[in-house]
């Protein structure tokens, strides 16, 4: 693991979630949906666009997702936006006492994504890393990054 590696990470993981972010933001104030389904589906967008743009850009393109580490990709990320989604449900009827409002937007999910975020991330990078690793070893190029 190179800073190179952690550097593009952690710019490609800022971007999925700025975009994961505006959409648990328009869900939960605007569609009015709980912070457990906006979490859901916002986590879902980010975490693709993440996933594939690192697996492209840290590989020089070597990289291809296939079936097999795709199906684990996947299952591995509905098991976390699950455990995630309902952290952020917790933590925000914990949070209620925030429950007020700014600019439109009700601030306890915020505030709860933004306490669980560290946590996502961190895990994402780990399980994503292990996975190129071992998918790009097996791979006919042989070459991990």
């Amino acid at each position: 693991m190179n800073i190179k590696n952690i550097i593009t990470f952690v710019m490609l993981s800022g971007l999925g979630w700025l975009i994961d972010f505006a959409v648990f933001g328009m869900l939960v104030g605007f569609v009015h949906l709980t912070p457990f389904f906006s979490n859901y589906i916002s986590s879902v967008c980010g975490a693709a666009f993440a996933f594939f743009a690192y697996s492209v850009i840290s590989t020089k393109g070597l990289y291809r997702p296939r079936g097999r580490e795709l199906g684990i990709y996947i299952a591995y990320q509905i098991a976390s936006i699950t455990v995630f989604s309902l952290a952020i449900e917790f933590l925000s009827r914990l949070f209620g006492v925030y429950n007020f409002v700014v600019v439109g937007l009700v601030v306890a999910p915020f505030l709860a994504k933004v306490v669980v975020t560290p946590f996502s991330l961190l895990t994402n990078y780990v399980v994503s890393r292990l996975l190129i690793g071992v998918f790009s070893v097996a791979s006919p190029t042989g070459r991990a990054n």
